[in-house]
């Protein structure tokens, strides 16, 4: 077993690691975006400025596991109410309201599931992980990417312009600097500030060697996906296209996983078998800022013959 320098920072260990970015998504259905502008405690619902909110959040969180609760906030805005996003993976559905914080707590979870939250969102939500109390890779690496992405925002007519915050924890740090774009939900990991551009042009998957995959499904649909993806030519217009496939089966095989996707975009839906499975890294290398190394599962998937 090789192992990383243990002096690197967690997202440059991976990088010469070699370790792949697929299938390492945090997978929800439900996303809520809540704003708060205050400092974000290592663990975010626990943050002072949350105040009793905090531990209604935590039994939201705790009891509906299709949910994924983010702080979000922009730098310079602040506000007694709060800016909420809910967006339904499944349906493609974002929603958003402005909420004191009586009227968040007031909230039924299984309504606003259901329902979405106050009007629709017909842009883009884009949420960039800033979340340095959790790891310094998020905050060294994704200040700037939000940062850029703020200035490429600004150049764009104010009907086109997306939402675009800051956010808490969204998994994998050393896969920094990362973004999930609602409602699609598909999670970007290395993402550097020069493609900040690009990301906004392109809706948010401007590159596959970027994605780790969408946050509807589990995480070996998602390294399918990633394969079919990258089997398909450099101009197809599925490969880039956040709405092109479809999930029709994930079943347990004897070497791992069968994964069944669907091309959607071709005319007649295109069928496609995949079968993945999991392997243990060469190579040992910290899983956050300051750990010791260790060996990190990767799943591999290939067409099925």
């Amino acid at each position: 077993m090789t192992e990383v320098e243990s002096d690197l920072r967690c997202a440059e260990a991976s990088i010469r690691a070699g370790e792949p970015l697929a299938g390492t998504a945090a997978v929800a259905r439900h996303w809520l975006a809540i704003e708060e502008p205050g400092a974000w405690a290592r663990k975010p619902l626990q943050s002072k400025g949350l105040g009793a909110l905090g531990e209604l959040l935590t039994q939201w969180d705790e009891a509906t596991p299709e949910l994924r609760i983010q702080l979000i906030r922009q730098p310079g805005r602040r506000h007694r109410s709060r800016r909420v996003f809910h967006a339904d993976l499944a349906t493609g559905r974002l929603t958003h309201a402005t909420l004191e914080d009586d009227e968040l707590a007031a909230l039924d979870p299984e309504s606003f599931l259901g329902d979405g939250l106050g009007a629709n969102f017909d842009g883009l939500l884009y949420l960039v992980c800033t979340h340095g109390k959790r790891d310094d890779c998020c905050a060294l690496r994704g200040v700037p990417v939000y940062q850029a992405l703020a200035e490429a925002a600004a150049d764009l007519p104010a009907s086109d312009q997306p939402e675009l915050w800051q956010t808490s924890h969204l998994g994998g740090h050393r896969f920094a600097a990362t973004l999930t774009t609602l409602p699609h939900g598909y999670a970007l990991g290395r993402v550097e500030p020069d493609e900040a551009e690009d990301v906004l042009a392109a809706g948010g998957l401007h590159r596959l060697d970027r994605v780790r995959g969408r946050s509807l499904w589990p995480q070996v649909a998602q390294v399918a996906d990633f394969q079919l993806r990258s089997s398909l030519p450099a101009d197809h217009p599925a490969r880039l296209d956040p709405a092109a496939v479809r999930v029709r089966e994930v079943r347990e095989s004897d070497a791992g996983w069968i994964v069944g996707l669907e091309l959607v975009n071709m005319g007649s839906p295109e069928r496609h078998t995949l079968e993945v499975h999991q392997i243990m890294s060469p190579m040992e290398q910290p899983k956050s800022c300051g750990d010791a190394p260790v060996a990190v599962p990767r799943l591999l998937a290939k067409a099925k013959r």
